[in-house]
């Protein structure tokens, strides 16, 4: 039942969030011009590169975890990397996704909360 109360916030927070940087029709059609200008081959290499940069960053994350001795699936690890990586893009200042992250690595490893932070 929790959870669900959570991920009901995650989606209507998300949901809100998106409403309001896309309800007015000037910043979608100025979206669309950037877009429709952008150079797509400079787009198509620079998303898989993106890609693999994330991907880095989750193995990084993974391992720095497994020497503190905090076990998790790789599931897991990329899922909470995500999580992070939301509340970096849309929360003010830098901390918020690495305090996203310490939150539920407290629940899910409640006697490594030193180890943790």
């Amino acid at each position: 039942m929790k959870k669900a109360i959570i991920r009901t916030f995650q989606a209507v927070f998300t949901i809100g969030i998106l409403i309001w940087v896309f309800h007015r029709p000037e910043t979608r059609n100025g979206m669309a011009v950037a877009i429709g200008k952008a150079n797509h081959y400079w787009l198509l290499i620079g998303l898989p590169v993106a890609l693999v940069g994330e991907v880095a960053n989750i193995m990084r994350w993974q391992i720095l975890m497994r020497v503190q001795g905090m076990y998790m699936s790789w599931q897991r690890a990329i899922i909470l990397f995500f999580v992070g990586l939301f509340f970096n893009l849309f929360m003010p200042g830098y901390t918020g996704g690495d305090f996203a992250r310490l939150f539920y690595l407290m629940k899910e490893f409640p006697d490594k909360k030193k180890e943790a932070i």
